[in-house]
């Protein structure tokens, strides 16, 4: 409000004669009272003084009332700014169009000033009461987070999470609390849970139902939202009520924990939501400060031990997928890959063993028994293995070609790490022998793009899926894949259609002349035995 007792009133008009008698009925009342005579004039009125309320006419000669009205919703500072539209029309579409632009009141022309005077104050005590309210909330948003920030380091994740569940459902409107840590893998398990009694609505380490940690997932990917349904109730408890959910960051950026508060069915569902996901926003860096060190720590001890295990007793196998001619049909290649006993996902596996310092330890296990079983492949086939830069450049794989024996191996360097010596791969590859090549794998899908390619003179190039997927349909898609092809004959490579799943795919590619490829068209990831030339 204004810095003076009386607040301001601003009336916008273009007829001097109706300004005049609407400043006088105001500034009997007390109030303030500034005048405009156009839209644009009050745009700027409003943007250098502490205005209360507006008088608006919709009929302006330079902008309409409604434009106004759009432009103040617009900004965040003028976003509930009391806005009464006077208006000559009776037509009820006018109307409409009013409120739908965001106008509290309206009043008709020829106004009765007594009943202006009177919708002015009822508005200015409403805004005067929703300034409390946000107030009081702030206050009590800020109580919590001291609250929250207090609690002692050194508990588990379990009791930290219990804490913070207990302080979040103080908050306004709110029915339960839970605290869940996020897996890789996309599950998430309970920390803590509690209703506004304080009896526990789910238990530390329960599982979230896999439905509701999928859409969980989806909402977090934009960092908070809504959940409502029967994921919502999986969320925070038996309520007809929705969850808030808000994620919090551990410190490798990504999304490891969040927070579910339920809504009070008892109150009015779109103001708690819309009020509870700010507290839920603003809350979530506090929480991350004293809860993220120890869910971290204890998820780093149990994975570390998790993967020592499947490590040490091979708890893995590889499969091979057929690298075949596209105009012959013969099988020319496999490339391995591993699949874990407990059905992890390999990408977020291996990137997990990377997290807790076991990255190489687990690529070298899974590249000496991909290519120690490969030797009951068919002859005259090469073998394909993913290598990281680093294995490459600062471990001696001397061992790993002695174990190949005659089979020619070709060792893929993934395009989505970064690869900071080219020199040094190149180098790398060269002393391990003739019989080792080398491949850029997932082309056109990663860090440096063809500048890998170009630094490193690949044998082969290995296009991304995403690339090849439906390429019967894109013209353009298709001479992009042409230009890479004769980039990698220029230097004496081949490229290599990843992701091939279609007959249409396949066909497209012959004709253009594309020699090597896989994919599940021409065949799936299988164990050794499965092959009908293995």
């Amino acid at each position: 409000m204004n810095s003076v007792d009386e607040p301001t009133i601003l009336v916008v008009d273009d007829d001097p004669a109706i300004r005049r008698m609407f400043v006088r009925a105001l500034e009997r009342r007390g109030f303030e009272v500034m005048e405009a005579d156009t839209g644009q004039t009050a745009l700027e009125t409003i943007d250098r003084h502490d205005i209360d309320v507006v008088l608006l006419d919709d009929g302006l000669p330079d902008l309409s009332g409604t434009t106004v009205l759009a432009r103040l919703r617009a900004v965040p500072d003028t976003a509930t700014l009391p806005v009464l539209l006077v208006t000559g029309h009776s037509d009820p579409d006018r109307r409409v169009s009013g409120l739908e632009a965001g106008a509290d009141d309206f009043i008709a022309k020829p106004v009765d000033l007594d009943e202006l005077v009177a919708r002015v104050q009822s508005h200015l005590r409403g805004r005067d009461a929703w300034r409390s309210h946000v107030e009081e909330s702030l206050h009590e948003r800020a109580r919590l987070a001291g609250s929250i920030a207090g609690i002692g380091a050194g508990g588990s994740p379990s009791h930290i999470a219990t804490e913070v569940a207990s302080m979040l459902v103080r908050l306004p409107g709110v029915s339960a609390a839970t605290v869940l840590s996020m897996a890789p893998g996309g599950s998430a398990r309970f920390l803590a849970g509690l209703d506004h009694n304080g009896v526990a609505v789910r238990q530390p380490g329960q599982p979230v139902e896999p439905r509701a940690a999928a859409e969980l997932a989806q909402v977090l990917a934009g960092g908070a939202g809504f959940l409502d349904g029967e994921s919502g109730c999986d969320l925070v408890g038996e309520t007809p009520g929705a969850a808030v959910v808000a994620g919090l960051t551990g410190a490798s950026g990504t999304t490891s924990a969040a927070l579910a508060l339920g809504t009070d069915p008892g109150r009015d569902r779109t103001e708690d939501l819309r009020g509870i996901l700010s507290s839920a926003i603003d809350l979530a860096p506090v929480v991350e400060r004293v809860l993220m060190p120890s869910l971290e720590s204890g998820d780093t001890a149990a994975a570390l031990a998790e993967l020592q295990s499947v490590i040490t007793e091979v708890a893995f196998h590889p499969v091979y997928q057929p690298i075949v001619d596209l105009t012959s049909g013969e099988v020319r290649g496999y490339e391995a890959l591993t699949r874990f006993a407990d059905g992890a996902r390999p990408d977020l596996r291996f990137a997990e063993a990377i997290r807790v310092g076991l990255g190489i330890e687990l690529e070298l296990a899974t590249l000496h028994a991909a290519v120690s079983e490969a030797s009951r492949l068919a002859p005259g086939r090469y073998l394909s293995v993913n290598v990281s830069a680093e294995l490459l450049t600062r471990h001696d794989l001397t061992s790993v070609v002695r174990l190949a024996g005659e089979r020619p191996l070709v060792l893929e360097v993934t395009e989505h790490e970064r690869v900071d010596d080219y020199e040094l791969v190149r180098e790398a590859v060269a002393n391990l022998g003739p019989g080792v090549r080398m491949s850029v794998d997932d082309a056109g899908s990663g860090w440096a793009s063809l500048r890998h390619v170009l630094a490193l003179r690949p044998h082969f190039v290995k296009v991304d899926r995403g690339w090849i997927s439906a390429i019967h349909t894109d013209p353009a898609r298709q001479a992009l894949l042409l230009g890479i092809a004769g980039f990698a004959e220029s230097f004496g490579g081949h490229v290599v259609a990843e992701g091939i799943e279609t007959a249409d795919e396949l066909d497209t590619l012959r004709a253009m002349g594309i020699n090597l490829g896989q994919g599940y068209h021409l065949g799936r990831p299988a164990p050794i035995g499965q092959h009908v030339d293995g």
